[in-house]
C-alpha cells in the first residue's frame, strides 16, 4: 500500500484547503476545494491560471460606447470590452481629462473618457464583465475604497479597539483621502500603531496606482487582483486547520504572502505534498467535483434532490423515490440539510425555491423554517429565508458574490 508523502502530520479530524490544478477543455484551473472535519466537501472554487478578466483587477478603460437605456456604457480594457452601469452620483477617476458633459446633471459620460475601473463580476460565456468605478485595493489587513468616505470596520472588529483605531488613525488626515479605508476581519485584535503603518503604505501604494493610470495610455491593465486561492488563504483562514497543495509556485505564494502579512500562524497551516499517489486521487477530488454537478443528488434515506435553474431562480425539487419508509417531515429534514450543503458547495444565489413535501401539521412547516434560518447562520454569505407558501415552497434568497462554480468552469476564454 503506498503510503503519501506528508510534510506534517495532519490530524485525521481537521478541516482542509485543498489547491491543485485541474485542466478542463485545455484550459488549467486553480481549483480550491474546502472540507469539513469529515471530509465532507463544504466548498469549491474554480479560477483558470490565465484568466485575465480576474475580479479585483483593476483597469484604465476607453470608453467606446454610451448607452442610454439602460444608462451604460462599454470601456475597451486593452483586447476585450467590458460593462460599466451608470448610475448617479458615481464616483469616477479621469485618467485624461474629465468629458466636457457635465456628469452631475445626468448628461452621461463621453466616447473617449478614459477611466480607472475594476472588475466588478466576471464575464460569463455570452456576458461582458462588469465594471465599477468604485474601485478597491486591498492590503493584509486593510481595503481602500475609491469614492467613500470615512474609516470603516469589519463586524468581528471589538468597540475597544475601534476606539483605539480611530484615535490613531486621525494621524493620516482622512479629510484628504478621496476614499474610504475598512479594517478587515483578520485584523481583529491587532495593534493600532501597527494598522496605521500598513494604512500609510496603502495609501502610497494609492497614490503611486493613479499617477500609473495617468501616464498610462487607455486602455490597459493597471494592476492584477490576486488569485482567489490568495484571498481565502489570507481571508478566510478560520474556515481550515491545514492548507495542502501539490502546486510549488501556489506553495512559495503562500508562504512568502504569509510571511509579508506578519502571520506565522498562517505558515504553521501551508503544507506541500510531495508523493507519486496523486493529491486528486487521496481526496477523490475528480469525484467531488462530478458530484458538485449532477442535476441529481441522493439523500441517505432513498429520496432524492434535483436541482434546476431557470431564467429567474433556482428550483429545488425533494422526491420521494425509494424513501417509502419515511415520513414526509423526516425526509424535508434531510433534504433541507442537503438542499443548504448544495447551496453553498455550488454557490448558489439570487431567488431559490425549494419544493418540499406535503407536511401534516403547521408545527412541522413551522419547525423546517426553523431548521432552515438554523443552518443558514453557518453560511458566510448572507441568506434569508422568507417561510413556506401554500403550494409547500419555501422560499429564500442568497447574495451573490461570486459566480456559481458552474460559471466558474464556464468563463469566457480571453
Amino acid at each position: 500500500m503506498i503510503r503519501p508523502f506528508q510534510k506534517k502530520e495532519i490530524p485525521a479530524k481537521s478541516r482542509l484547503l485543498i489547491i491543485t490544478e485541474k485542466m478542463v477543455n485545455d484550459q488549467a484551473f486553480y481549483m480550491e476545494f474546502l472540507l469539513d472535519a469529515d471530509r465532507k466537501t463544504v466548498l469549491i472554487h474554480a479560477e483558470a491560471q490565465s484568466h485575465k478578466l480576474r475580479l479585483g483587477s483593476l483597469y484604465c478603460g476607453r470608453i467606446e460606447r454610451v448607452l442610454t437605456s439602460p444608462r451604460a456604457a462599454f470601456l475597451n480594457l486593452g483586447d476585450v470590452m467590458a460593462y460599466l452601469p451608470i448610475r448617479k452620483d458615481m464616483p469616477l477617476f479621469y485618467t485624461d481629462k474629465q468629458s466636457k458633459k457635465d456628469f452631475s446633471k445626468g448628461e452621461g459620460l463621453a466616447q473617449g473618457d478614459s477611466l480607472l475601473v475594476s472588475i466588478d463580476k466576471e464575464a460569463v460565456r455570452t456576458k461582458e464583465a462588469v465594471l465599477t468605478s468604485q474601485f478597491t485595493i486591498k492590503s493584509s489587513h486593510l481595503i481602500y475604497a475609491f469614492g467613500r468616505k470615512g474609516l470603516h470596520f469589519a463586524k468581528a472588529i471589538r468597540k475597544d479597539q475601534k476606539r483605539e483605531v480611530e484615535e490613531c488613525f486621525q494621524a493620516l488626515s482622512p479629510d484628504s483621502w478621496d476614499g474610504s479605508i475598512t479594517l478587515r476581519t483578520n485584523a481583529k485584535g491587532l495593534p493600532a500603531d501597527l494598522l496605521l503603518k500598513e494604512a500609510g503604505q496603502l495609501l502610497d501604494h494609492v497614490r503611486e496606482l493613479e499617477d500609473l493610470a495617468k501616464c498610462k495610455a487607455a486602455p490597459g491593465l493597471v494592476e492584477e487582483a490576486e488569485p482567489h486561492y490568495m484571498e481565502t488563504f489570507l481571508h478566510e483562514a478560520d474556515a481550515f486547520d491545514y492548507v495542502r497543495t501539490d502546486l510549488l509556485d501556489v506553495y512559495e505564494a503562500l508562504k512568502s504572502k504569509a510571511e509579508e502579512a506578519g502571520q506565522p500562524e498562517l505558515l504553521e497551516k501551508i503544507d506541500f505534498y510531495q508523493d507519486d499517489f496523486p493529491l486528486s486521487n487521496l481526496y477523490s477530488l475528480t469525484r467531488r467535483l462530478e458530484d458538485a454537478s449532477q442535476r441529481m443528488v441522493h439523500l441517505k434515506s432513498g429520496g432524492n434532490l434535483v436541482i434546476e435553474k431557470t431564467e429567474a431562480c433556482y428550483v429545488i425539487d425533494v422526491n420521494t423515490a425509494q424513501a417509502l419508509k419515511t415520513t414526509a417531515f423526516d425526509l424535508n429534514r434531510e433534504a433541507m440539510e442537503t438542499a443548504m450543503q448544495q447551496i453553498r458547495l455550488r454557490n448558489l444565489s439570487g431567488i431559490i425555491l425549494i419544493d418540499l413535501m406535503k407536511m401534516k401539521t403547521e408545527e412541522e412547516r413551522k419547525e423546517l423554517v426553523d431548521l432552515s434560518k438554523k443552518l443558514a447562520e453557518k453560511d458566510p454569505v448572507p441568506v434569508r429565508i422568507y417561510g413556506i407558501t401554500a403550494l409547500g415552497l419555501l422560499e429564500m434568497t442568497r447574495e451573490k458574490r461570486e459566480a456559481t462554480l458552474r460559471e466558474q468552469m464556464e468563463l469566457k476564454k480571453f
